[in-house]
């Protein structure tokens, strides 16, 4: 029984950190970053949407889309953010154009807080344009974002 208890928690074991290693490999992938679908494996996330603002607490590897906008034509948008790791690995907030390129909005490497949301205008293209935020070995991380079209949330 003991034998049988110990190889249970091993296989769990490896299934978990074997989960984690393959979504640490989506951090440089922007082939894997720019599909449709999500995969991440997330110890803890929380999150938030009022009005045109979105929060998010979170310790997961992976990406996740956090907002989506069908442009009728190319368009400037004013956003703002903040994201700040507090420890663990980093994170990157970036962009996905209709075509599949994957912009880079903010990176935070160096576990380092933000106190102040940074505001940028970002070109969208016509058609379905997305942001994920996407982490590499467990960043405990804070996002705010605002944003004053799109839909913020990952359902379709």
């Amino acid at each position: 029984m003991k034998r049988a208890l110990i190889f249970i928690l091993l296989c769990f074991t490896m299934v978990l950190f074997s989960s984690c290693s393959d979504h640490n490999a989506t951090y440089d992938d922007d082939t894997i970053i720019a599909r449709n679908s999500d995969g991440f494996f997330s110890t803890r996330s929380t999150s938030s949407t009022f009005g045109k603002e979105f929060t998010m607490n979170a310790t997961f590897t992976g990406a996740k889309t956090i907002w989506r906008y069908r442009a009728n034509e190319d368009m400037d948008l004013r956003v703002s953010y903040l994201l700040s790791v507090a420890e663990g690995g980093k994170a990157k907030l970036v962009l996905i154009t209709p075509d599949s390129e994957v912009v880079i909005l903010s990176e935070n490497i160096d576990n380092s807080v933000m106190d102040e949301p940074r505001a940028e205008t970002i070109t969208l293209k016509k058609g379905n344009n997305r942001i994920k935020i996407v982490g590499q070995d467990s960043p405990k991380f804070e996002l705010k974002m605002n944003a004053e079209v799109g839909r913020f949330g990952d359902d379709d």
